[in-house]
């Protein structure tokens, strides 16, 4: 299936494209920057802070080393998900850590790795 693609820029902090036909749902966060992007075929949900998620909860999903926007991250595939970690988007001064990024993906019917590898592949961070 062919997608139209639109950019979604968060907070002044990274850029990512998605398929066109996601409609952004209303999410309130507290420690971080979250949202969650669906349509009746998938939904897209990404978290940037301290705590954002390693996916330990896919602990059958095969793993792939992979460069995002020239940082390390690792690329889960667990069934019908597709996600990404970036664990080291940006020291926090003063703090002795970074934030992360995570990117999850959920198909509902078949898991589209086109679709998942050309929304990685277009993020950018937009800070060091």
């Amino acid at each position: 299936m062919a997608h139209e693609w639109k950019t979604l820029c968060v907070d002044g902090q990274f850029c990512f494209d998605y398929p066109a036909e996601l409609i952004a749902d209303s999410s309130i966060t507290i420690d971080s920057t979250a949202g969650t992007l669906s349509s009746e075929s998938m939904k897209l949900m990404y978290d940037y802070g301290r705590y954002s998620s390693d996916f330990d909860e896919l602990s059958d999903a095969k793993i792939t080393e992979v460069i995002v926007d020239g940082k390390d991250a690792i690329k889960f595939i667990s069934q019908k998900v597709i996600a990404l970690h970036v664990a080291q988007v940006r020291e926090i001064p003063g703090m002795g850590s970074y934030m992360k990024l995570s990117i999850e993906i959920q198909f509902v019917d078949d898991t589209d790795h086109q679709l998942a590898q050309k929304t990685f592949e277009s993020i950018r961070f937009l800070i060091e």
